[in-house]
């Protein structure tokens, strides 16, 4: 079969050309330092030997929006779209800190560290879902709660052991208001130990 070309927006970067259908999420990246800065400061959470699955530094991101899985046809129209979404909004600050549970500690599924939802985060949000809108996607009914991933549940975790880990929460030291100056259109390779992610595209803010 004669593979098919697609083309980028210039305002937008290719790091590598995906297979027919990807899975795939809108995100803000953090920098390496900064992802190796949070993992070390979330040390008080992994001592606890419970059944959680603890997300490697560099797959920590802030979701903007989940697509699932997408035929590569339709990858410039998410790359438009994605452009659209970034000359919204011009570059922020976003500030990072306190960590949290889903939907709480005591019957915890995800643990996580909070962003503020300031205004430039709530435009850039609500960009992505109007541009993405349009495209086909629909626009997400939950209320756009947004945090990094710092874990997820493997296997039920008893009361004591909910206890330890909401205590260590409270020892986590972690405060940062990072640059946020592009948005990316990322591929989910799910895994037994956890997905990794790729960049497909990238749009810079406010371009």
């Amino acid at each position: 079969m004669r593979s098919r070309r697609w083309s980028v927006p210039p305002a937008c970067s290719r790091p590598h050309r995906p297979p027919d259908a990807v899975r795939l999420f809108v995100a803000i990246n953090l920098s390496e330092e900064e992802r190796l800065r949070l993992h070390t400061a979330a040390a008080p959470l992994r001592v606890v030997s419970a059944p959680v699955r603890w997300t490697r530094p560099e797959a920590v991101h802030l979701t903007l929006k989940f697509l699932d899985e997408v035929p590569e046809a339709r990858l410039p129209d998410l790359q438009r779209a994605l452009q659209r979404a970034a000359t919204a909004t011009a570059p922020f600050g976003l500030e990072i800190g306190g960590v949290g549970a889903f939907p709480n500690f005591r019957r915890a599924r995800v643990y996580w560290v909070g962003a503020e939802l300031s205004d430039p985060l709530l435009l850039l949000h609500t960009s992505v879902e109007q541009a993405f809108r349009a495209v086909g996607f629909p626009t997400e009914a939950r209320p756009f709660h947004p945090h990094l991933t710092l874990g997820r549940v493997k296997a039920p975790v008893s009361r004591s052991m909910a206890d330890l880990l909401a205590a260590a929460a409270e020892r986590v030291s972690y405060r940062a208001t990072v640059p946020v100056d592009t948005v990316e259109l990322m591929r989910s390779f799910p895994g037994s130990n956890g997905a990794r992610y790729e960049p497909l595209a990238r749009c810079d803010l406010g371009d």
